[in-house]
């Protein structure tokens, strides 16, 4: 079946668009893999088999895989899609070696396609835990638009998982802290209110008590992101500190935002006393209501972002 494929593709046959995705390959189709995505000009409609091709390349166990995909990667430097195609079939090792390939590949040239970059950074199963590797180098990019909100994005999950301590991106503070402001702005200025900015809660909540993370803060209890007001003041109630009467008015005693407040609290096993006081089973119904029309509403939109 894989011969009548490759056989097939070369001759323009149709079969292949419905065949794609179905063919395993072996080690011992990598010289033929090789040859074909060097010297094979696919046409737009078989874009998606090239993609599936260099994934099924990416799996096989051969040492002339990387060194020919890395090739690859730098001849594509006007070809995004493919770039990220390779860096995705690399990151499918999911190992440390992966990772090191992943740097030295993005330290070469970044593909600047919003989507598909934020895909590079998604993590699944026990993918967390080998990212960590990926920091600090990893922050030397977040200053390109593309790769800004993905590279925060995931650090902010490996320092809620616990998997980086604060001393990791130390060196970047005031640069989180300033896009974090940055942040805040464009939230007071967003009628849609779906943001980043939890992250950056996330990751300038250890520096709370330095000036310029004061200001964030500040800044942060004049914006409508409910997930960042309310990680704000779980972190707060985790270390035990006090709660602004600003934060308490836009979480504790808003509606619509009370459900999420809760099951923020009860997920970092947080059941301060008063909670049940201030919302009872009927306040924190009509709060789920409403905060799951909202979530839909966040999910659609972080899928066009």
């Amino acid at each position: 079946k894989t011969e009548r494929f490759l056989k097939a593709l070369k001759e323009d046959d149709s079969i292949v668009l419905n065949a794609n995705g179905m063919i395993k390959f072996g080690k011992q189709h990598t010289n033929k893999l090789i040859k074909l995505l060097k010297t094979y000009k696919f046409p737009k409609n078989k874009e998606q088999i090239k993609t599936n091709l260099i994934f099924q390349l990416g799996k096989l166990e051969d040492p002339r895989v990387v060194p020919f995909l890395k090739t690859m990667y730098t001849d594509s430097y006007s070809e995004p899609e493919t770039q990220t195609d390779i860096l995705m079939a690399i990151l499918s090792k999911k190992d440390k070696a992966a990772q090191s390939h992943f740097m030295a590949l993005l330290s070469k040239d970044l593909p600047l396609e919003p989507y598909a970059v934020k895909s590079l950074f998604r993590t699944y199963g026990d993918s967390l835990e080998l990212k960590k590797v990926l920091y600090p180098e990893l922050l030397e990019y977040s200053s390109v638009r593309e790769y800004k909100e993905p590279i925060y994005g995931l650090l902010a999950k490996l320092k809620d998982s616990g998997l980086v301590k604060t001393k990791v991106y130390k060196r970047y503070k005031k640069q989180i802290i300033n896009d974090g402001k940055i942040e805040v702005k464009r939230n007071l200025g967003n009628d849609d209110n779906y943001t980043a900015l939890d992250d950056y809660v996330k990751l300038i909540f250890p520096h709370r008590k330095e000036q310029q993370a004061k200001e964030f803060f500040n800044k942060l209890l004049d914006a409508d992101d409910a997930y960042a007001l309310a990680t704000y003041y779980t972190l707060l109630e985790k270390a035990n500190e006090t709660i602004p009467s600003k934060l308490k008015e836009k979480t504790l005693d808003n509606y619509k935002n009370q459900a999420l407040l809760v099951r923020m609290l009860y997920k970092n096993k947080l059941k301060p006393a008063y909670l049940k006081q201030m919302i009872d089973q009927d306040k924190y119904a009509k709060s789920y209501l409403f905060d799951d029309v909202e979530q839909i509403g966040r999910a659609s939109c972080k899928e066009k972002m």
